[in-house]
């Protein structure tokens, strides 16, 4: 081939495929490289067939994934309709609970106890807030009125038609009536019991025992053993 002839003929192939990014891409489809890979930025080394290989597998990938993804958000707004999705929505359950208490303030013994509770369950867990009252006879006669604001996590073991359940939580326990001083006290608890929804029944049945510690340092007591109806 004569000199002239190779200048033509090396003036129009790149000298080496990495000179392709200057180029129209022409070459690098002949070598099974698109012309978006050829215009990105090669690592040193031979040339990365392999790595450009890759990265249009990716590419082709990630298009796929995305594809699907609006096809699915499509799908699932043809299919629920928006009162379909709200009923997806957890719904609260209100209980009413009554039974007994078992301290150890100022003074020991029992009294009647009652609470009113809300439940949200999700999935396998429910969260609990719950407002309870009782009275106790403490030492020297003292009677004492507290309310009990707390909260609970409780975490449902099997999600049958009888569901028992362990709780974990706190709140605050004050006297609102009685003579001075009057406790305004931290707490917090600890409960295991049995959910029962009954076929038939337009009401479920709840049995529960609930451990609680009062004051910073827990050294005051009271155990609570109370039968609730949630609906």
């Amino acid at each position: 081939m004569s000199s002239d002839a190779q200048q033509s003929h090396s003036g129009n192939i790149p000298r080496s495929l990495y000179d392709v990014r200057r180029t129209t891409g022409e070459y690098a489809t002949r070598q099974h490289v698109t012309k978006w890979q050829a215009v990105s930025d090669p690592p040193t080394g031979p040339f990365p067939t392999r790595y450009l290989g890759a990265k249009v597998a990716l590419h082709s990938v990630m298009k796929t994934l995305i594809r699907l993804s609006l096809v699915g958000l499509v799908f699932s707004g043809a299919v629920f309709s928006p009162a379909q999705a709200s009923a997806q929505l957890p719904i609260p359950r209100l209980e009413i609970a009554g039974g007994v208490s078992k301290f150890e303030l100022a003074g020991t013994g029992t009294a009647p106890f009652g609470a009113v509770r809300v439940d949200l369950p999700l999935t396998a867990l429910i969260v609990e807030g719950s407002l309870g009252a009782f009275r106790p006879q403490e030492n020297f006669g003292v009677h004492h009125v507290y309310i009990v604001p707390e909260g609970q996590v409780q975490l449902q073991l099997f999600p049958a038609i009888i569901r028992p359940y362990i709780g974990v939580g706190g709140g605050w326990m004050r006297a609102v009536s009685g003579p001075d001083p009057r406790r305004n006290d931290v707490t917090g608890s600890l409960s295991a019991g049995i959910r029962a929804g009954l076929p038939g029944l337009p009401f479920a049945l709840r049995g529960e025992v609930r451990l609680r510690g009062i004051g910073s340092n827990f050294s005051q007591r009271a155990s609570e053993y109370t039968i609730g109806l949630s609906r």
